[in-house]
């Protein structure tokens, strides 16, 4: 049996500073439970600035990776005053989070001693290692969603979407991360409207700007065939 991990870690982080880092990850926190609530995710931070989720049922990791993309990316200030704005901080607004999907075996798996063992978590452990750049002296960054299995069938229908999927989302706005977030969790326009007090006609507007149809036809297309 298949199951999907994630392997995350935040974009120059410490560009942020210690006060916006820690209120970051404690929101960071805070979906990893709801997202454990709605789709049986174990989700932990690991490294001050890293994310890591164990999800069951495989065919929900993409669904899963882009709420978290996209909420980090909601998350992002677009009103730095120019002059502090580095070139590390630029690349956070952009991008906001690196990740590595993986699908394949668990040998093992133990939420409460929080061990994670197996094929999955050691393709999505390296890929994510391979793209770091805490220890480089620049940052070069080509794609931020990484797609890896051992079926080359997928390997090479997934790894297209993901990387046209990480151009969208890279344009996108705070909110219209934020709508983006809401629509992956399954949320109409009207019931996204009623939540971020705006009108349903903003939701679709934003939608349809961040390129929500072609996203969500990716994302069903990999629900359906990991699901088999």
């Amino acid at each position: 049996m298949n199951h999907g991990i994630i392997s995350g870690d935040i974009i120059a982080s410490t560009s942020l500073g210690l006060e916006k880092k820690e209120l970051l990850m404690q929101a960071i926190q805070q979906l990893l439970k709801e997202l454990n609530k709605k789709f049986s995710v174990f989700g932990r931070i690991v490294k001050g600035d890293q994310v890591e989720c164990y999800i069951p049922d495989a065919s929900l990791s993409l669904r899963v990776a882009l709420i978290l993309k996209c909420f980090v990316k909601s998350k992002t200030s677009q009103d730095t005053p120019n002059s502090s704005r580095s070139i590390a901080n630029k690349y956070f607004r952009i991008h906001g989070i690196r990740m590595a999907i993986a699908v394949g075996q668990m040998n093992k798996v133990d939420k409460a001693k929080g061990i994670l063992d197996g094929e999955a978590i050691y393709l999505a452990g390296r890929a994510i290692d391979e793209q770091h750049t805490a220890n480089k002296d620049r940052i070069v960054i080509k794609s931020t969603m990484t797609f890896i299995s051992l079926n080359e069938q997928w390997q090479g229908e997934f790894e297209v979407s993901l990387a046209l999927i990480d151009i969208l989302i890279s344009k996108c706005t705070a909110r219209q991360s934020e709508i983006l977030v809401e629509r992956l969790k399954g949320k109409t326009e009207e019931a996204v409207a009623k939540k971020l007090k705006i009108s349903q006609s903003a939701v679709n507007q934003n939608s349809n700007a961040a390129g929500w149809l072609g996203i969500e036809k990716a994302v069903n297309r990999f629900e359906k065939i990991i699901h088999k």
